[in-house]
């Protein structure tokens, strides 16, 4: 089990470190935002309030990583949206011919912002780019699923991970 959650980690990293804000055309990493800060049980509650309900979110992932690299605390809301964001966008990608595909057509999908929708649809070019450059130099790439797992570890705490319905 310990070796999914890993999985599941570096798959986050990976697809956070090539998250690209095209107003100010650098690269974002959100969990820069985060982490430093473990989620406390607030943090979690708010996750999973937004993940699984309708109301509209935004954040701008630019400000919070400015803050986040002067030192200054995330809020729990803010670090709440962000792993319910990454919940909604991820519930709908799944792996196809070994790459990350979406089923997503627009930020109305999901209820979230323009903004932060193009920033997660990004990521996935990214990481199916980085992949593809990987297999032509002859690497051998397996991306891993999105799963239930990984989908829960985002919204509950590690010990009262349940099923989700």
């Amino acid at each position: 089990m310990r070796s999914n959650y890993l999985t599941y980690f570096v798959l986050l990293i990976s697809i956070a470190l090539y998250s690209c804000n095209s107003a100010k055309n650098e690269h974002l990493n959100p969990l820069e935002i985060v982490e430093d800060q473990k989620p406390t049980t607030e943090v979690y509650e708010i996750a999973k309030g937004y993940a699984l309900g309708s109301t509209f979110i935004d954040v701008n992932l630019a400000d919070l990583l400015d803050k986040a690299k002067s030192g200054e605390p995330t809020t729990d809301d803010d670090q709440g949206k962000l792993r319910a964001l990454t919940y909604r966008f991820y519930k709908h990608v799944k792996v196809i011919g070994g790459r990350y595909v979406t089923d997503l057509q627009s930020a109305k999908d999901i209820n979230v912002s323009e903004s932060v929708f193009e920033v997660f649809k990004d990521n996935l070019k990214e990481v199916n780019k980085f992949a593809d450059a990987d297999e032509k130099n002859g690497v051998k790439v397996e991306v891993p699923q999105i799963t239930k797992s990984y989908l829960e570890s985002l919204i509950n705490e590690p010990n009262d991970l349940l099923p989700l319905k």
